[in-house]
């Protein structure tokens, strides 16, 4: 499967790109956050940022949970 066959996957990934292209390289993350939440909001994707995830293991959640720095689509997609 390519990427360009998944119309969300590649939308996501054209604003990481389009990030990438126009800051380059040596800025904190949270910079590279910024911008990418511009983008997301520009391309209409759905998003939250720093959103807590719950770890499932054996069926049983975790105590530890996983903090993405962006979900995107419900949660379909953690960037």
């Amino acid at each position: 499967m390519k990427l360009s066959d998944n119309p969300r996957a590649y939308a996501i990934m054209g604003c990481a790109m389009h990030v990438h292209r126009t800051l380059g390289p040596g800025f904190l993350e949270s910079a590279y956050g910024d911008a990418l939440e511009i983008e997301f909001a520009k391309a209409g994707i759905p998003y939250a940022r720093e959103d807590e995830v719950r770890i499932i293991y054996d069926g049983q959640p975790l105590k530890t949970t996983y903090r993405a720095d962006f979900t995107c689509y419900d949660r379909s997609y953690i960037v």
